[in-house]
């Protein structure tokens, strides 16, 4: 974990999950989420883990996760249209290969909601149902 970190524990198991689940390569998924939140969110990650003193070959494995932070830390907001589609991204990519084959998400204010009740769980030490 990297300095500057708010909360490098949600960080971590953030990670944890991610290598388990999508696989230690994640560029495939990182370029399809890119693609999904805009180049004005996508800067303002390239610019966290720039400051945080990653490494380009880095930027895959952590922009997940530094993304996370990014929300947890207000530094990305809420938007409906990005949100819906995050939603429909980890439904897709990350629950249902979980075998989660009826979750998701109404609408975007649910993705929001659950990635900041994730890192508020993870910063209390638990995770909320």
């Amino acid at each position: 974990a990297k300095t500057g970190q708010i909360n490098i524990g949600g960080h971590e198991i953030l990670h944890g999950i991610l290598e388990k689940y999508v696989g230690e390569n994640q560029s495939n998924v990182v370029e399809s989420f890119k693609n999904i939140i805009g180049k004005e969110q996508v800067s303002i990650v390239e610019q966290e883990l720039n400051l945080r003193g990653y490494k380009p070959e880095e930027f895959d494995k952590e922009f997940l996760t530094v993304y996370s932070d990014a929300i947890a830390t207000n530094k990305i907001s809420y938007n409906e249209n990005i949100f819906t589609q995050i939603g429909d991204f980890i439904v897709t990519n990350i629950l249902r290969p979980l075998g989660f084959s009826k979750i998701g998400f109404e609408d975007g204010q649910q993705v929001y909601n659950f990635m900041k009740e994730y890192q508020k769980g993870i910063s209390e030490g638990s995770l909320t149902k």
